[in-house]
């Protein structure tokens, strides 16, 4: 299953990974210190509200 799911788009395999528990929402290591702050909370906004639907 997961090579298969690896090639679904986001906005498909999010929602599977997240009904069964594979997908932690977080950076892969760091933020850049070029991304702006703005960026970052509405990362931090929808995926709250994401999860909040769940």
């Amino acid at each position: 299953m997961r090579s298969t799911l690896m090639s679904f788009p986001p906005s498909e395999k999010v929602p599977l990974m997240l009904d069964h528990g594979g997908w932690i929402p977080s950076a892969d290591h760091s933020v850049p210190h070029d991304v702006p702050l703005a960026n970052y909370q509405l990362y931090l906004d929808l995926t709250r509200e994401y999860m909040e639907r769940k």
